[in-house]
């Protein structure tokens, strides 16, 4: 797993690429709630495999409790149909899925060119 972190002004655009192993999986989860918390985030999953990924336990951990400590602040880019179901049925708040990276941004602010 490789994750890439961007800003755009407030908003974490995170990357990721691969797949994503458990060790990993659970330092990235660990980093996102020392540093993310309350921030909003696009998570584009363009690259990223989670077939036979043993790491989405402690993404998906991660993604609830940053949905649930700013509600409407997680986007998601890219997600894979399987991926995206899984996410849904977890019924997080706020949590949205889009095209691409520029619509993720502009759900945040739609002044955004």
């Amino acid at each position: 797993m490789e994750t890439q972190i961007r800003q755009y002004g407030e908003i974490s655009i995170i990357s990721i690429r691969g797949s994503m192993p458990i060790d990993r999986a659970q330092m990235f989860r660990d980093a996102c709630l020392k540093h993310l918390m309350n921030v909003p985030i696009v998570f584009n999953l363009e690259k990223a495999s989670f077939v036979g990924s043993t790491g989405l336990t402690p993404f998906f951990e991660a993604v609830e409790k940053l949905a649930q400590s700013r509600p409407g602040s997680i986007k998601f880019v890219g997600a894979k149909v399987e991926f995206h179901r899984l996410l849904s049925n977890m019924e997080l708040p706020g949590v949205e899925f889009h095209q691409s990276e520029m619509d993720a941004l502009k759900s945040f602010n739609p002044a955004i060119l």
